[in-house]
């Protein structure tokens, strides 16, 4: 007759994280006999990691936001596998998860584009990035938020260009003339952030 299956758990209350033990079984009767011991098997004393410092922001427009991150400090005793990365606008109760690398440990940068998740649209507004880490545990809290803020594109009906001879009449002299780009935005207020680029056609 066979013995009844018996289901056992061990702790590892006490032990360190990244504790790695060897495990082994045999079996006792009721009479003075014991089995010799089983072969053994591995077993990790770990905890969850903490969770990545915030990502740092690489590129931001209405087109395209980059983001990166590293690492946390401590991985809870078991090598970290990977990341996953969270976004929501502000104004959002709910993160979404745009990148699920839980088994891709080398990839640490993520490019939203304008079609990607956020409604297939990238609007003027803020955006908040948090990231975590993965191990054998499972999941790290997130990290604290990146806040990425969206503004609107230069105007290009209200774009004012001024400098020596605009505005002038007849031929310009030969000489080097100084160009001051003010980007505006829709309503016509000078614009503080983005803006990055501009594009002058001379004719």
């Amino acid at each position: 007759m066979a013995a009844p299956a018996v289901n056992a758990g061990l702790s590892c209350a006490g032990v360190s994280d990244g504790r790695a033990m060897d495990v082994y079984l045999r079996v006792l009767t009721s009479t003075p006999e014991t089995s010799p011991w089983s072969v053994s098997t591995s077993m990790l004393c770990a905890n969850y990691p903490d969770a990545p410092s915030a990502p740092t922001l690489v590129l931001g427009s209405l087109d395209i936001v980059e983001v990166a991150w590293n690492l946390p400090t401590y991985n809870g005793g078991s090598s970290v596998q990977g990341f996953l990365l969270y976004v929501k606008w502000s104004t959002a109760a709910d993160y979404t998860l745009v990148w699920d690398g839980r088994e891709n440990l080398s990839t640490k940068t993520y490019r939203l584009e304008k079609n990607d998740h956020l409604g297939n649209v990238m609007i003027p507004g803020s955006l908040e990035f948090a990231v975590s880490a993965k191990n054998w545990v499972g999941e790290s809290p997130k990290s604290t938020i990146l806040t990425v803020v969206l503004t609107q594109r230069t105007d290009a009906a209200t774009a004012v260009l001024s400098g020596p001879g605009f505005g002038a009449t007849g031929v310009l002299s030969a000489v080097a003339q100084y160009i001051d780009l003010q980007s505006k935005n829709a309503d016509g207020t000078n614009q503080v952030a983005g803006g990055q680029f501009f594009f002058l056609h001379v004719q």
